[in-house]
């Protein structure tokens, strides 16, 4: 099995981390990506947990383990797409507020072969 691996600098990740999020939200809220699918692509804690011993912005990584939360609203029979709303405003504000501390945004790839 191969696996693509993205490498960038500590300072950039909140940017990258946040542009996914905002992906797979707006994906969720177009309904393109299924709420269940979309919440547990992120909301995994082999995820979420790896960002916790990093200077990753904590409010980023709550956001992140919390996803679950939009797929326990559309359960209750709540509004999920107003909670999807609220993330995306949140995530923007990071990136900006990340994009303000002028990182470089270099990003490399590598591809690895695991047996």
């Amino acid at each position: 099995m191969d696996k693509l691996i993205l490498t960038t600098e500590i300072e950039n990740a909140d940017f990258y981390i946040a542009s996914l999020v905002i992906g797979i939200l707006e994906g969720m809220k177009s309904g393109d990506i299924s709420l269940e699918v979309g919440v547990w692509s992120l909301a995994r804690p082999i995820f979420w947990k790896k960002l916790k011993s990093s200077s990753i912005s904590a409010e980023l990584i709550e956001l992140v383990s919390s996803l679950d939360e939009v797929d326990t609203i559309r359960s209750l029979g709540l509004n999920a797409i107003k909670k999807i709303e609220e993330h995306l405003l949140l995530c923007k504000r990071i990136q900006s507020e990340s994009l303000a501390k002028n990182p470089s945004l270099a990003i490399a790839s590598s591809l690895e072969t695991v047996s």
